[in-house]
């Protein structure tokens, strides 16, 4: 499946412009109302956001559940207000097209690269929250940053047109990239579907630090990890050109230097597939509760994104 900017759920400039003018509507099914100020929240738009929400309470749309959603989005949204720089990158057009761009791309903040960070994007374009808004939590605590992007079903299985037309080879040669660039820390960090590719790095290039949400662990062909089928596991053709394992086996595995996992407790692929990694001594793994898929945004709405990001970092 090739993603298109059009796609409702995958961020871009575009998608960002056409959830900010719904905003606007008088007309959207509660449905309709929920996901527009949801995705407003993942970009950082919490005043179009509260225009949503306002005008769903104002139609006296109340039960148990929609309050409860509408609380978990009104916690993150407050915290969102806190982020340092994130009004000046959302007014800086050309800088949105880059970091919203389907094709990779690296932020340098000086001519060091002392801390490296390499962020795997999902399948959606974003990590859970839009790469603006990421970027704004990233960039205090790096000298360079590197999103890698995949313009296709988001597991890399297919590599990217950037670095290669497969996980073996990207990582190969994301290696060859940090050996030249020298940096004297990095930290890998991976999400959902993108997250056993960027374990793979993080394991080749012998990383300091690997954060994984909701991440892949064991996509060998008799895992016995649950597994998530279709958009975003491994298929056939898959297996052909890609050397898909269980990560527990890859030697090199031991040599990151501190691997942290995190798990929503309500997601029964995540947890089984977080555990298998269970008893390895540099992996550190963690529930979230109550936790689900959407880990960044669980953390978002708890107000511990940004500490989870800093403790990764720093």
């Amino acid at each position: 499946m090739i993603i298109h900017p059009d796609d409702p759920q995958i961020h871009s400039l575009s998608q960002l412009n056409r959830v900010i003018a719904l905003s606007h509507s008088t007309d959207l099914s509660v449905g309709d109302a929920l996901f527009t100020a949801d995705q407003l929240v993942r970009h950082g738009r919490c005043d179009h956001a509260q225009r949503v929400v306002d005008r769903l309470a104002a139609a006296g749309h109340r039960n148990e559940t929609l309050g409860r959603w509408l609380r978990r989005l009104s916690a993150a949204a407050e915290h969102v207000r806190s982020v340092s720089g994130l009004s000046a990158i959302l007014a800086d057009e050309p800088e949105l097209e880059k970091l919203f761009s389907l094709r990779s791309s690296t932020y340098a903040a000086g001519h060091t690269a002392q801390k490296l960070v390499v962020v795997y994007s999902t399948a959606y374009n974003n990590f859970d929250i839009s790469f603006p808004f990421l970027h704004c939590l990233l960039a205090p605590h790096a000298d360079r940053i590197l999103y890698v992007k995949n313009p296709g079903r988001g597991i890399y299985t297919t590599g990217n047109s950037e670095y290669g037309s497969s996980i073996d080879e990207m990582s190969s040669r994301l290696c060859g990239l940090l050996a030249s660039i020298n940096p004297s820390h990095v930290t890998v960090m991976g999400f959902s579907g993108g997250g056993y590719a960027a374990l793979h790095l993080a394991a080749k290039a012998r990383a300091d630090v690997f954060v994984g949400l909701g991440v892949r662990t064991d996509w060998s062909r008799d895992s016995a990890c649950e597994l998530v089928r279709g958009r975003t596991a491994p298929d056939a053709s898959d297996y052909a050109t890609n050397t898909l394992c269980n990560m527990r086996d890859m030697p090199e595995i031991t040599e990151i230097r501190r691997a942290v996992l995190y798990y929503g407790d309500r997601d029964d692929t995540d947890r089984s597939q977080a555990l298998n990694m269970a008893g390895l001594p540099n992996f550190a793994i963690h529930a979230v509760r109550p936790g689900t898929h959407n880990l960044v945004m669980d953390f978002l709405a708890s107000g511990r994104l940004p500490e989870l990001i800093s403790n990764s970092l720093d």
